[in-house]
């Protein structure tokens, strides 16, 4: 139903939130996702690579909705859920970086 939609929304608007702290923290395990795919015809293969990701995707998110940042954080979500884009963001991404 709605509540649905909305929740994966939200969880999609979180992510790309978070995605420019997911790409640095997460570098090694994103890197060793694309190298196992690069090489395997067999997405099979790559199951642990791809939970390893996951993993620190989710523990990333994770962080950055507890203090020092949840309150930026919160504040950038907000602010693509209603704008919609990044362009339009970009103070209350800058203020979220600035809590790093």
């Amino acid at each position: 139903g709605q509540t649905n939609r909305h929740t994966m929304a939200t969880n999609m608007t979180s992510l790309l939130a978070a995605s420019g702290r997911i790409s640095s923290s997460c570098s090694d395990q994103i890197s060793a996702f694309t190298k196992c795919k690069s090489e395997n015809m067999d997405p099979g293969l790559c199951v642990d690579q791809a939970n390893a990701v996951v993993a620190c995707t989710t523990k990333t998110t994770a962080q950055l909705a507890q203090a020092p940042h949840a309150e930026a954080f919160a504040a950038f979500v907000q602010c693509l859920e209603n704008k919609g884009e990044l362009a339009k963001c970009t103070d209350f991404k800058v203020a979220l970086e600035a809590t790093y």
